[in-house]
């Protein structure tokens, strides 16, 4: 799903990063509304971040300061 798109992250998705030469995965712990919990390694010794979901005309952006390009859900 798409960075700006219509559906919601869930619990358990994993949100993609293009955005260096390496580019960077992380797990989807919690959603709370305007809220986002993800869990990651290799970024800083940062293990847990919160960041806030915008909802606008109907669609779903995280906007750290470096946005992920989009989230993976298994079915």
């Amino acid at each position: 799903f798409n960075n700006e798109g219509n559906t919601l992250p869930m619990v358990n998705d994993l949100l993609v990063w293009h955005n260096d030469p390496y580019g960077h995965v992380a797990v989807t712990s919690e959603v709370h509304g305007e809220l986002i919990v993800i869990i990651q390694q290799n970024i800083y010794r940062v293990t847990t971040q919160r960041f806030p979901l915008l909802k606008r005309d109907g669609t779903f952006s995280m906007s750290p300061k470096k946005p992920p390009a989009g989230w993976l859900r298994l079915l």
